[in-house]
């Protein structure tokens, strides 16, 4: 990491700052900055993001991508990994007891905790909380400037307070070592990954065709060719209970 690098200028977990246009953008400009910063033809950046799941709305999800940019191929290779897995919280708090307790839930202190007034307020901002010390501390401070008797406590998402999240990382960096070794059958350029997939996976039961992936698309970044080719886990049908026609 070139010294003294500073990635919360492409935003932050706590909302201080706003986060670089989309997840891709804001790892490709921590990898440009990397770069420029370091003289180097080669950079690894990752960012991560909390929401709905992409292929069900109503459940959380963790999506990692973790990107290579190879200044010298002119080679940007993405890997990506979604996790319903997730360690994530946040709890309005009126005293230290309730505060531990919170902790305690959520496996602090090796998931950190982030104290604040208010879930939008940037000062009076507690993040370095390393034991249960620190966190009576940092509630004690809030409370004493709260306006309403009470702190906001959230589980702290940046990936070295979060062990969770570290896993979903590593999982997104095997998928981009594996990118990173398929080739492009037109150009031989390395990178040749997972665009975009072709709904269509029949119903084991009614065989009508569902949302489910049916093939993958691969495509390579510097050619655009594609290929299509079938779901690596060999799948050829989804359940009855996961179709729309047959459990409505």
């Amino acid at each position: 990491v070139p010294e003294a690098f500073d990635t919360d200028r492409f935003g932050t977990f706590t909302r201080e700052v706003a986060r670089a246009g989309s997840q891709r953008d804001a790892a490709r400009l921590k990898a440009q900055a990397a770069l420029h910063e370091s003289g180097l033809a080669l950079a690894i950046a990752s960012e991560g993001s909390f929401g709905p799941h992409p292929a069900v709305p109503f459940v959380s999800a963790n999506i990692e991508l973790v990107m290579l940019i190879d200044a010298e191929a002119d080679l940007e290779i993405v890997g990506t990994h979604v996790t319903m897995e997730t360690a994530t919280g946040q709890r309005w708090v009126s005293g230290v007891d309730e505060a531990l307790a919170f902790g305690r839930s959520i496996g602090f202190p090796a998931h950190g905790l982030i104290v604040r007034r208010h879930p939008d307020d940037p000062e009076h901002l507690f993040k370095a909380i390393e034991n249960e010390n620190d966190l009576s501390d940092a509630v004690g401070q809030v409370l004493g400037a709260s306006d309403n008797g009470r702190a906001f406590l959230e589980v702290d998402l940046r990936a070295h307070r979060n062990p969770t999240r570290m896993n979903a990382i590593a999982a997104a960096t095997d998928d981009l070592i594996a990118n990173a070794r398929r080739r492009c059958p037109e150009c031989g350029a390395a990178g040749f990954s997972h665009i975009s997939s072709r709904p269509g996976l029949p119903c084991r039961w009614c065989r009508m065709p569902s949302d489910h992936a049916l093939l993958l698309i691969y495509g390579c970044a510097r050619c655009h060719a594609s290929r299509k080719a079938p779901r690596p886990d060999g799948r050829d049908a989804i359940e009855p209970g996961e179709c729309p026609n047959c459990n409505p």
